[in-house]
């Protein structure tokens, strides 16, 4: 109930960020996010509805609003971050995860088709 009373909608019943019909997918701004987003668009799989959003005071690269909660996707480069963005980066995982949120983090050596299937709920499934 908390995370709806958070939720801003568009006038055209969208969630603001989110794609509405006929838009084409958001596109993040870092590099590894987006080719794990290309992929995802290649398997047929479920795209997010915003991306590089400001949410909680934090900002996942990908974001999914599913029925059943909020997911938040952090994906990494191995050339992207150093020990204080992994210091920032896990204080808003932990903020997104106190706030009910789900939090899917995608490192450098992680398989793609591994993450997938370990979150259909959230990716879906071929």
């Amino acid at each position: 109930m908390l995370g709806l009373s958070r939720c801003t909608v568009t006038r055209d019943g969208t969630p603001a960020g989110g794609e509405a019909p006929g838009e084409s997918p958001p596109r993040p701004s870092g590099r590894r996010a987006a080719e794990f987003m290309a992929w995802l668009a290649s398997q047929d799989l479920r795209l997010p509805d915003a991306a590089d959003v400001t949410v909680e005071g934090t900002r996942p690269d990908l974001l999914y609003r599913l029925p059943d909660g909020n997911v938040a996707v952090f994906v990494f480069d191995s050339g992207e971050h150093d020990d204080q963005d992994d210091q920032r980066n896990e204080a808003a995982r932990d903020t997104l995860r106190d706030l009910g949120w789900g939090v899917i983090t995608i490192g450098p050596d992680a398989g793609w088709p591994a993450v997938a299937g370990k979150y259909p709920s959230v990716f879906g499934s071929r």
